[in-house]
Order: structure tokens, then C-alpha cells, then sequence
């Protein structure tokens, strides 16, 4: 079969979907002609587009560009390869070539505009109103010229009343969203507009009578109505305080959690498009307003109920069989109730833990894999590893190598790589911000269920079916606007962040952590009352290797207790203790855990003591002692 034949297979398997048989054809060709444009092309595009490697299709997509400048194909699918990794600069240049030549013009001002709206959120963040503007604007021009051509294009609809609702054209942002519900009556991001500009107008009449539509329609989407219903009670709170003719800041507090629940709405709605919608009263992370970017899942401050307590620690209970997770603060009892929530949506969704070093990431990854009930191997690895190595080192050591790939240091028989090795299971990726940006693409991409190939093998592929936990100690948000993580990526696994908060901000779990670290050895007071002051930068990995020190046999002296001078700690805390006697200590360290536990909600006569007593590990009696001794 001569090369013209081979072309006109590749596009008849193209028109059929079957890419990696396409793939298979273009390689025949650039083994007889390595310089075929279309070959080159469709190849590069097939890799962008359906095999998610964006590396080989942007290395394939240049030499065509270098092989015929002025044709359009190549430039469009460069410029998809470069708003993958997060470059939208470049992508915007690509994608004008692209409108240039002539080519694919609708896709490309579609593309060209949401990489406008990524600059101008990026521009948002670091507070550059203007520049923001500048893009906002710039995109609107691109969903025009793409609704000139395409009428009936309705996602460039929404994203065009998305941009009018950020300049606050309120009336044009409406009018784009009934455009793009004319269209697709049930388009949840539409709607979600439509709410948005009439909270920002304060119309609450239109606010109710649009969620009433919305509700019509909804019926099924529980986590859709869940919000329905909450944003419903406060749009009639600020009626019912509109005709009282409340003043004008009553009616402002009255607002807040309306746009709060708004905000929230439409990231579910964000997360539907995408297919990650969550479940009825889930919290998704949040959205920093005007900007797009979401922010960590972080607990809720407030103190939890007595009946709330109960029914977490039961979670608890069911989720860490082994007792490897030891405490009982709100925060803590708060994170487990979220990977519950987020175990009960869907057990393949992607999950990121973050918080300091040493909070407890990697005790908590295994619990939220054994109380999914997903079976199958789990793999941890560290981000770190694959810092600095090469591509295709990184892809071979994820997705595996091929029989006599010809790479040099891996035998020449192939080697299974992570996703293989464990496939079906769950992978635990630690320090996710270590990972390069084209192994981060390469992530997403898996993430969203694409077909691989092991390197050097385009002909069997294979879907890796693996659950990722992601986890790091710095914020997210702030590494996306440093160009360290892709802004598609965090978008992508966001909606299931769970935040673990640092020691410092619960202390009242430090005695049950002691108790378990230091198994039946009996603690003197001034050393929990040491341990209590500290603030712990290290969190519980300091506090383990702080008491891992202690010598496992103490001398005769001591009786095996574990006093004052077994601890490293800071000097200015020991010394300060040690000057204290033994019952004021004991004394202070209730008073202590007396006003840990009344932040936390709890009253005297309702189970104050009790609780102090299990955390103190003595008698209800003697609390009340210690307290009555505490100076007031």
C-alpha cells in the first residue's frame, strides 16, 4: 500500500473514531515519508486529542509546522497542546495562526477566548483589575467572532454572558444566557448565570422565580436541589426584610450567605459540566469571588453539636478499625466526616490531602482507601522522585516500557510501570507539587479516563483504572498562580480536597496522642503541661520523634516515669515549667484542656467533665478537684 492509500486509511479511521488505529497508519507513513505533512498532523493531533501525550503530539506538530508554515491544523492543536500545560500566552498566538490560515476558525476563537478568561483570572489574583478587564474583553471579542460563524454555538453563549456578569453588564449577560437556554433548555451553567446576575442586582423577585424554573427541571440532581432549597430560604429572608424596609446593612448581612450558596451552585454546576457532580450537601472547595480559582477545603470553625459529635465519632469508629487515627477534636472528627462524604459520592474520584508536614497525610491516605471498600493494590510514591528526570523516563516509569523500546537503563524485556502495577487500585502520590507540569498533564489525562500505551508501544493500549491520592504541604491556589501547578489539573481534583489542620489548633488532642505513643508509661504533669504549650511547627511527626527519643528504660530514680529532662524541647518552655510544682502544674494543664473544650462548645453540667476526664485519663472527681485548685 502506497503512502497515498495509507493517508486515505488514516482519515477513514479517523471519521470511524478508531484513533489508535489511525495512529498505527500515520506511523506506517513516517517510516516511507518522516516529512508527510497530514501524517505529521493527524498523528500530533491524535496524541493531543485522544492518547494524551501532548510531549510526542507538540514534537510532531512543530516539525509540520516547520514542514508547511502556512497551513492552520497544525497551529490549532499546538495551541491545545500549550492551554494543557497552562501556557494560554502562547495558546492565544497559536490559535490566532490557526484563525489566520483560516482554519477550524469557530474551535479556535472558542479556545483563543477561555485562554483569554485564564489570563484575566491569573491577572484577578495578583490584583491587576486592569490587565483582567483587558482580557475579559479581548475574550468577549473571540465568542463573538465565534457566534458570527456559529449561531448556535451555546457553550460560547455562556461564556460570553460569564464575561458581560465580570464587566457587571447585567442586561447582555442576561440576554447571552436566554440565548444559550433557546438552545439547551437544561444547561445548568446557564441557569446558574441567570441566578448570579440577579443576586448581583439584588432582584430577589427574579432571583426566586428563575430558581423556581430551575427546580422544575432539577428533579433527581440532589446536590442541584440541596443548594436550590438553601438559596431559596435566603432570597425570601432578604423579601421579607425588603418590604419591612429593613435598613440598608440588615439587608447587606442578609446577603452574604445568599452569594455564598450562589457561588456554591455554581460549582456544582462547573463540576457537572466536567462530570464530577458531588453529592446532596457535600461542600466543594471554594472560589475566590471574581476569580475562578478554587480554594482549599478547609473544617468549619464552629463547635459541633452534641448529637453531630456522637454521630462522627461513630464514622470515625467505622473508618479506622485499627486505631490508627488517635484523637477526637472537632477539626479532626470534621476531616473524617468529609472523606466519608467524599467516599459515599463516587470510590474512583481523585482525592488531595493537604496540610503542614507531619499533620498525619500518610496515616490518613490508607483509611480513606480501606473505608472506600475499593479493592485492589495499593502503590505510594513520592513526587520528588521523578523531579528533574527526563519525560520520557517519568511516562516509562507511570505507564511502563514496551519489549526492546531501546531506552538505556531499563531492561531491554519491558517493565510494568505504576499504573500498571497497580491497576484497579489506588495510587498515593505524595508531594504533588514536586511532579513537572508535563507529568502533571500526563495525570490529568489518566485522571479523565484516557487509554495509554506503555513507552514504545503505540499498538495495545490499555486504561489504568487507578484511584489517585494527591498530597502536599503548600497551598494549592497560591502554586497555581505561581506557574507551578496546571490550573486544569487543581480544577480537576479540587471538588475533593480535604485540608488536615495543624496540631497547634488542636491541642486537646495531644494527651490521647501521648497516651498512644508512650503506650502504659506514666507522664509527669509538667510534661504534658510542656507539650500542651508548644506550638508544634513539626505537628504530630515532631511530637513522635520528640517522644521517640525518650530512652525506653529510665533510671531507678525516675521509676520508669517519663519526667521534664527526657524532652527536647525549646529551653524557654522547659525551663519555665520546671520552675513549677507538680500539683500547679496538674492544675494548669486542666485549665488548659477546660478552655480547649469550652472553644469547642462544650458546657459545665453537660458533659465538660466527663470529656476533660477521658482526655486527662483520671476520674470525673478528680477534675472537679484540679479545677477547684486552678488559680481563677
Amino acid at each position: 500500500m502506497d503512502v497515498e492509500e495509507l493517508a486515505k486509511e488514516a482519515r477513514r479511521l479517523i471519521e470511524t473514531e478508531r484513533y489508535e488505529e489511525a495512529a498505527t497508519v500515520c506511523l506506517q507513513i513516517l517510516e516511507v515519508d518522516p516529512k508527510h505533512y497530514e501524517a505529521l498532523v493527524v498523528f500530533g493531533g491524535i496524541c493531543v486529542d485522544q492518547l494524551g501525550i501532548p510531549d510526542r503530539g507538540m514534537e510532531l506538530l512543530k516539525l509540520a509546522i516547520d514542514v508547511n508554515p502556512d497551513a492552520g491544523l497544525a497551529y490549532f492543536y499546538l495551541g491545545v497542546c500549550e492551554a494543557q500545560v497552562g501556557n494560554h500566552a502562547r495558546a492565544m498566538e497559536l490559535f490566532e495562526e490557526a484563525i489566520e490560515r483560516n482554519f477550524h476558525v469557530v474551535r479556535a476563537h472558542f479556545k483563543c477566548g477561555t485562554s483569554c478568561e485564564s489570563l484575566a483570572d491569573r491577572a484577578w489574583i495578583r490584583r491587576d483589575k486592569s490587565e483582567a478587564k483587558q482580557f475579559v474583553r479581548k475574550a468577549i471579542g473571540h465568542y463573538i467572532e465565534a457566534l458570527k460563524l456559529a449561531p448556535e454555538f451555546s457553550p460560547a453563549l455562556v461564556n460570553l454572558g460569564s464575561c458581560c456578569l465580570k464587566l457587571d453588564f447585567h442586561e447582555k449577560a442576561i440576554k447571552y444566557y436566554n440565548m444559550a437556554l433557546d438552545i439547551m433548555p437544561n444547561d445548568l451553567l446557564a441557569w446558574m448565570g441567570k441566578l448570579l446576575v440577579y443576586v448581583d442586582k439584588g432582584d430577589y423577585e427574579r432571583t426566586l422565580r428563575t430558581l423556581n424554573e430551575m427546580w422544575s427541571w432539577s428533579k433527581g440532581w440532589f446536590s442541584v436541589q440541596s443548594h436550590l432549597q438553601r438559596c431559596e430560604g435566603h432570597i425570601r429572608d432578604l423579601v421579607a426584610a425588603q418590604k419591612k424596609r429593613d435598613d440598608e446593612k440588615a439587608i447587606q448581612d442578609l446577603k452574604v450567605p445568599l452569594v455564598d450558596c450562589a457561588s456554591s451552585l455554581e460549582k456544582l454546576a462547573r463540576a457537572f459540566q466536567k462530570g464530577i457532580l458531588p453529592a446532596a450537601g457535600m461542600q466543594s472547595a471554594e472560589e475566590t469571588p471574581g476569580v475562578g480559582i478554587p480554594q482549599p477545603w478547609v473544617p468549619d470553625a464552629h463547635p459541633l453539636a452534641k448529637h453531630d459529635r456522637n454521630r462522627l465519632l461513630a464514622i470515625k469508629r467505622r473508618m479506622d478499625r485499627q486505631g490508627r487515627i488517635v484523637g477526637e477534636s472537632d477539626a479532626l472528627l470534621r476531616v473524617l466526616e468529609r472523606v466519608n462524604q467524599i467516599n459515599q459520592t463516587d470510590d474512583s474520584r481523585p482525592v488531595v490531602l493537604l496540610g503542614e508536614t507531619g499533620v498525619g497525610k500518610t496515616f490518613l491516605a490508607p483509611c480513606i482507601v480501606a473505608s472506600s471498600g475499593r479493592s485492589g493494590k495499593w502503590e505510594s510514591v513520592s513526587g520528588q522522585r521523578f523531579a528533574g528526570s527526563d519525560f520520557n523516563i517519568v511516562k516509562g516509569e507511570l505507564l511502563g516500557y514496551a519489549k526492546g523500546h531501546g531506552l538505556q537503563g531499563v531492561p531491554l524485556e519491558g517493565k510494568d510501570g505504576l499504573m500498571q502495577d497497580c491497576k484497579g487500585g489506588t495510587a498515593f502520590i505524595d508531594e504533588l507539587l514536586w511532579l513537572p507540569r508535563e507529568m502533571q498533564a500526563l495525570l490529568l489525562t489518566i485522571i479523565d479516563g484516557a487509554k495509554f500505551h506503555k513507552v514504545g508501544d503505540l499498538a495495545t493500549g490499555y486504561e489504568p483504572r487507578v484511584r489517585f491520592i494527591f498530597a502536599t504541604n503548600r497551598d494549592p491556589a497560591e502554586q497555581v498562580v505561581r506557574g507551578n501547578l496546571l490550573p486544569e489539573l487543581w480544577r480537576r481534583i479540587s471538588p475533593f480536597c480535604v485540608t488536615i489542620p495543624p496540631l497547634r489548633e488542636r491541642k486537646e488532642d495531644i494527651p490521647l496522642l501521648v497516651r498512644s505513643m508512650m503506650a502504659q508509661r506514666k507522664i509527669e504533669p509538667k510534661v504534658l503541661l510542656a507539650l500542651l504549650v508548644y506550638d508544634w511547627p513539626g505537628n504530630v511527626g515532631e511530637l513522635d520523634a520528640v517522644l521517640g527519643k525518650i530512652p525506653k528504660k529510665i533510671s531507678r530514680r525516675t521509676g520508669g516515669d517519663v519526667d521534664l529532662s527526657s524532652l527536647e524541647l525549646p529551653a524557654e518552655i522547659t525551663s519555665k515549667v520546671s520552675k513549677m510544682p507538680a500539683a500547679e502544674a496538674e492544675c494548669e494543664v486542666a485549665a488548659l484542656l477546660l478552655e480547649q473544650l469550652e472553644q469547642r462548645g462544650f458546657e459545665r453540667g453537660k458533659g465538660l467533665y466527663q470529656e476533660l476526664a477521658k482526655l486527662l485519663g483520671v476520674s470525673k472527681a478528680k477534675v472537679t478537684s484540679l479545677l477547684n485548685q486552678a488559680p481563677k
